[in-house]
């Protein structure tokens, strides 16, 4: 049997009976109740039933997290495809992998500049510069006068 995340919704008598929530790791509903009622920190009431209009626990139910909004959209390989193929083959060349940038690790040259300035013309991006290679071989973000590579990223509309 797989555990889920409950959400317990419940009166809290610290704070004038407002409601507040907490999240308990339980594999159904009824454990979910009874994990709440074993804890201390909830101030849970047994005068109060959530049978009763009143009661302590207003509402349990599974928990799920929500979609993020606007974040940045890694282009499939058709989408590259079809929107770019002008510059299919050049994105191929600097291609991210499972990674959410659309191309990563670009020289810095007036040709590549050219190109990333063409893509923006087509789909809105995000262009990341990184810096001088750290001890580990990583190179750090920072500004574009400092840049050798850039990497570019799909942005919300």
């Amino acid at each position: 049997m797989t555990s889920t995340n409950y959400e317990v919704i419940f009166r809290h008598k610290k704070y004038n009976d407002s409601l507040s929530g907490c999240l308990i790791w339980a594999p159904d509903e009824a454990q979910a109740e009874k994990k709440f009622k074993a804890r201390k920190e909830f101030d849970y009431n047994p005068e109060y039933d959530r049978d009763l209009d009143e009661g302590n626990i207003r509402s349990i139910y599974e928990y799920k997290e929500p979609k993020k909004k606007g974040a940045p959209n890694k282009l499939t390989i058709l989408e590259k495809f079809v929107k770019l193929p002008k510059f299919y083959n050049w994105l191929k060349e600097y291609d991210a992998g499972e990674e959410v940038a659309i191309a990563k690790q670009i020289p810095l040259t007036d040709e590549n500049k050219t190109i990333i300035d063409q893509i923006a013309k087509v789909i809105p991006i995000t262009r990341r510069y990184r810096g001088p290679r750290l001890r580990g071989g990583y190179m750090k973000e920072c500004h574009k006068q400092d840049a050798e590579r850039v990497s570019i990223y799909g942005r919300a509309r």
